[in-house]
């Protein structure tokens, strides 16, 4: 039998019978009746209810609404009246509990309550008055068992919660998803350069050489997808992205396999300049230059003119093949995380 935790989010500043014990009852009756008509364990929990000893009362309050199915809040507004000239709110420790609330499970599992005595919509902060709003009208302790607005009321949006669950629940592992993604796409762009990756694609197949700076630099790529905190959920980038770190992997040992190091009298080392700073440290990584041979050992000119054409059209496919592989990654990015 599936269950739901359903948290109720109450406040002790109006009329208890007309509004906390009033909407108690009502969520009762409801989920009384909900419980007849499907097969469910519905179980209504508030506060420290059922925590002994002295709990953290807030932490307990949040490590209820991480686990509730469904969240129910009087969001009435408490200090509506003549002698009161400050913003007009619900109870605070409400919204607190609401604001969590709706970080964890999202608006689609929340349900807000208003009593029309002592408020109106309008009365509410902006934020909260634009989720979906339940109304009830209570004034007198005396109309109270007569009023079956609130619970017939409750009872529908209980149940089209409970109805839709799964697809709610998919919407939100969904949107979870995507933050995630974004997230990753967010600080992979903080380490990329593409004015360089375009400066390195460019330069190493015209002048088939390369150098430690451009060496690090598209290491930097690959070790930033080989984090496993960098792995995208979506299957679908995480293929792109893979494809793009694969083209730059290529890249680089196919410059290791057909060049040399290539010392020359500006080439410089880091042991000279330890507490060199950044740009200065750029600056002798790309004197550190390799390059594919220009010594022909055997005399055969043409067989080495024809190897090293066969080598700069493998680099010229490299290239374009890092193009492609991020121009598709790029356009994955656009479609799943709408940038």
């Amino acid at each position: 039998m599936k269950k739901f935790n359903i948290f109720y989010s109450w406040q002790s500043d109006l009329n208890l019978r007309l509004n906390n014990y009033y909407i108690k009852d009502c969520i009762v009756k409801a989920l009384k009746e909900l419980k007849q008509d499907f097969k469910l364990e519905l179980r209504l929990d508030r506060d420290t209810k059922n925590t002994t000893g002295s709990p953290d009362i807030v932490q307990t309050i949040f490590d209820k609404i991480d686990i509730c199915n469904i969240f129910i809040a009087d969001v009435s507004i408490v200090n509506k009246n003549i002698f009161n000239i400050g913003r007009k709110t619900p109870n605070p420790n409400v919204l607190v509990e609401l604001g969590y609330a709706l970080k964890t499970l999202g608006k689609e599992r929340v349900i807000l309550i208003i009593n029309n005595s002592f408020c109106k919509i309008d009365d509410l902060p902006f934020d909260i008055r634009q989720n979906r709003i339940t109304q009830y009208t209570l004034s007198k302790t005396k109309e109270i068992k007569h009023s079956n607005n609130l619970k017939d009321t409750l009872k529908k949006a209980l149940k089209d919660i409970i109805l839709n669950y799964e697809s709610i629940e998919k919407q939100i592992n969904k949107n979870e998803n995507r933050q995630h993604d974004l997230k990753i796409f967010e600080n992979f762009k903080n380490e990329f350069d593409e004015v360089l990756l375009k400066e390195i694609l460019e330069f190493i197949p015209t002048n088939l050489r390369t150098n430690q700076y451009y060496y690090n630099y598209l290491d930097k790529i690959a070790n930033f997808a080989d984090n496993s905190d960098n792995k995208y959920i979506d299957e679908d980038l995480n293929i792109k992205f893979k494809e793009f770190i694969k083209s730059i992997n290529a890249m680089n040992s196919l410059c290791a396999i057909t060049m040399i190091f290539d010392e020359y009298p500006g080439t410089r080392y880091e042991e000279e300049s330890p507490d060199a700073a950044e740009s200065e440290i750029i600056a002798i990584q790309r004197s550190q230059r390799y390059l594919v041979s220009k010594e022909c050992y055997d005399d055969d000119w043409t067989a080495f003119n024809q190897n090293r054409n066969k080598i700069q059209q493998e680099l010229n496919d490299a290239s374009d093949l890092i193009y492609r592989t991020f121009d598709s990654f790029r356009m994955e990015i656009k479609r799943k995380l709408f940038i």
